[in-house]
């Protein structure tokens, strides 16, 4: 095949004809970018300084919805993060170098993109956890992050939840109350399948246990239960399986060099990598495949590609109802394209026809399935889902602006502005000669879309997480641009590092749902203690409501405990109040947090805040008593655990004393 020319064909040779750069042709890359571009770079490193240091918490979003500023993060995994962001764009400009010269090498290429996607995303969430597995799995189990996996066990009868989903839906939390119940049905069908094969579901939730400490029902669940959770870890394949079709198509449209470009450059799009596990970004895939089937369609006029398109967005939808706007995408596109080539279906108007046909019947092929299996229609379920959606109190002129801006945040400044400066251009060349092209037609088309949707105020509150499935259309703009990031490697680079910059700025200061943060220290005002529990676990202080109590009255105290390593048995704890002269006033036994997060869960160096109400007993006699507190074992038929240190007695150690009146 034909070899590109690497850099707008600005290289050089050596003696054996191999091409190379030269110092002065980098800088020649740099020389030749426009203003425009230069201001856009510019604009971009501003607004990420803004959000780092938070100048204005107008750059988080309006009173509609607006991201929480509060940075936890530990600096050596930003600089880990972020060594690892470099390697991966300096990876990138050579692979898109030696990519170009064959179409085997390019879907190689690509291929290392979306081996490379899962890691990005995983390095992303390590920035904030020292385990970004457990953030994975806290925000499929949480019911509040998430909410699908929890309503989906506990499906027992598929055909009555089909049928009964409507009236069930009022009485479900935010995310699952407003969507269809297609997410559900897949954590539902996991874990019937899990169920059938009990091997299987045990292993996965033996590897996975750490986890379940993270939402404590878990804890509780039987293993195909919450085995059924690593589907969710799945999202982050089907975010980055879109890589695939989503090249498939832009090498169509916009030429081999730049669909390279822009495959490369997706994996770091912030939207992405902050919405890891959710199923916003898993939905790419289905925008992406979308992309592909109308290449087929409009493009290589493959008449069946009209039918799987209506398809996979009824299907789509099913899952979550961001998926059918882009049937207006189609449509959009579709009418661009007639009229691009109406010189083609003027003389083939009854294909045009057929292929319309075929579409519509796509739409509706899975909710007519569903209405004739469950009594259900499409607009019955329609209405019960999105009445709470379209209630929410909104500020109509406040979203114009910042429905298109919350979308560009997440897409990263740069891909955003340029995305912005693309449409400006594309405009301006239609008003001067009416003519356009085919990735144009896909360009205005998506444009169109997301305007619409601004404009008919559908969209409402966290806009930028809900249109992370649009972002392939988005970046495929971009680059379908004349004057697009990959007219050089300079350019590209610094598209890929701004962009890289801002995902670790937003990742460091935004709160992210699932975050779990380990104390390693008990809190001030706390009572110190050094006391060793066992072989694993530490008394490290403890936190006394009141010295002085009447017979009856309950009191509180907190026992800060720490795993010197990951203790092996699931522990009690005990708190007596008692004197030798006296007897037992008060006693208290059961888990740590009353069993929302066992002595298994806890990790090395963590502190334990253990809060314990007892109540003193009325007919205690007046007097004083020491305050006791230990741990046993009920696996080894409840033998305390040996206790060391300075007030340690039989097994125990004596915190303080009280004052019974």
């Amino acid at each position: 095949q034909e070899r590109r020319h690497f850099a707008d064909g600005v290289e050089t040779h050596d003696e054996a004809g191999n091409r190379r750069l030269t110092a002065s042709t980098i800088k020649s890359l740099f020389r030749r970018a426009p203003l425009w571009w230069w201001l856009i770079a510019s604009v971009s490193v501003v607004l990420t300084l803004a959000l780092a240091f938070d100048l204005s918490p107008w750059l988080r979003g309006d009173v509609d919805w607006r991201l929480s500023y509060k940075p936890i993060f530990s600096l050596d995994r930003v600089l880990r993060a972020a060594l690892c962001l470099l390697a991966y764009i300096v990876a990138a400009v050579f692979a898109w170098r030696w990519g170009q010269s064959s179409n085997r090498r390019a879907w190689l290429v690509v291929s290392g993109a979306v081996v490379l996607a899962i890691p990005i995303q995983m390095i992303g969430m390590a920035i904030n956890s020292p385990d970004p597995l457990s953030v994975l799995m806290f925000r499929t189990t949480s019911p509040f992050v998430s909410g699908f996996h929890d309503i989906g066990i506990t499906v027992d009868n598929l055909n009555e939840y089909l049928h009964d989903f409507p009236d069930l839906v009022a009485g479900y939390l935010p995310h699952p109350q407003r969507r269809p119940p297609g997410i559900i049905l897949y954590f539902a069908a996991l874990k019937h399948l899990l169920s059938a094969t009990p091997p299987l579901a045990k292993a996965l939730a033996a590897s996975l246990f750490r986890y379940r400490c993270e939402y404590w029902p878990m804890l509780y669940a039987s293993d195909a239960e919450f085995a059924a959770a690593a589907g969710g870890l799945l999202t982050l394949v089907f975010n980055a399986t879109s890589l695939w079709p989503f090249f498939a198509a832009a090498q169509k449209l916009i030429g081999p060099r730049a669909a390279l470009a822009a495959v490369l450059l997706s994996p770091l799009l912030p939207g992405y990598v902050m919405a890891a596990g959710m199923w916003d970004q898993a939905m790419a895939l289905i925008t992406a495949l979308l992309i592909w089937l109308l290449c087929q369609a409009l493009i290589h006029r493959k008449h069946w590609a009209w039918l799987w398109m209506g398809v996979l967005i009824s299907f789509g939808a099913f899952l979550t109802y961001a998926v059918m706007p882009l049937a207006g995408f189609v449509a959009f596109c579709a009418g661009l394209e007639v009229w691009r080539e109406r010189a083609y279906w003027r003389t083939h108007s009854a294909q045009l026809a057929l292929n319309a046909i075929s579409f519509g019947i796509g739409l509706a092929s899975l909710w007519v399935v569903y209405w004739l299996s469950f009594r259900v229609t499409f607009f019955e379920m329609f209405r019960a889902t999105t009445a709470p959606h379209f209630a929410m109190p909104t500020t109509y002129l406040s979203r114009l602006f910042y429905n298109p801006y919350d979308f560009a945040l997440f897409l990263g400044y740069p891909i955003g502005l340029l995305a912005l400066a693309a449409a400006l251009r594309m405009a301006r060349t239609w008003f001067k000669s009416g003519q356009y092209s085919a990735a144009q037609s896909f360009t205005a088309a998506g444009f169109l879309m997301i305007g619409l949707l601004t404009v008919l105020n559908i969209s409402r509150a966290e806009v930028g997480r809900v249109w992370v499935l649009y972002m392939p259309l988005v970046v495929l703009a971009v680059f379908a641009d004349d004057d697009n990031p990959a007219q050089s490697v300079g350019r590209w680079a610094t598209t890929a590092g701004l962009t890289a910059a801002q995902l670790l700025i937003m990742l460091s200061v935004f709160v992210g749902e699932g975050i779990v943060v380990y104390p390693s220290a008990i809190p001030a005002g706390a009572t110190p203690a050094d006391v060793r529990i066992g072989e694993a676990i530490r008394l490290v202080g403890y936190n006394l409501g009141t010295h002085q109590a009447q017979a009856g009255d309950q009191v509180l105290v907190t026992l800060y405990w720490q795993a010197t390593q990951p203790p092996n048995g699931q522990f009690v704890t005990f708190v007596h109040l008692y004197s030798a002269q006296l007897g037992l006033a008060a006693q208290r036994d059961g888990p740590p947090r009353e069993g929302h997060y066992p002595t298994r869960c806890w990790q090395t160096g963590e502190v334990i805040a253990d809060d314990i109400m007892f109540t003193v007993d009325p007919n205690a006699p007046p007097g004083t008593y020491d305050l006791i507190a230990g741990m046993y074992d009920p696996a080894s038929n409840n033998e305390r655990l040996l206790t060391t240190g300075l007030n340690a007695v039989n097994s125990s150690v004596v915190l303080t004393q009280v004052e019974v009146r």
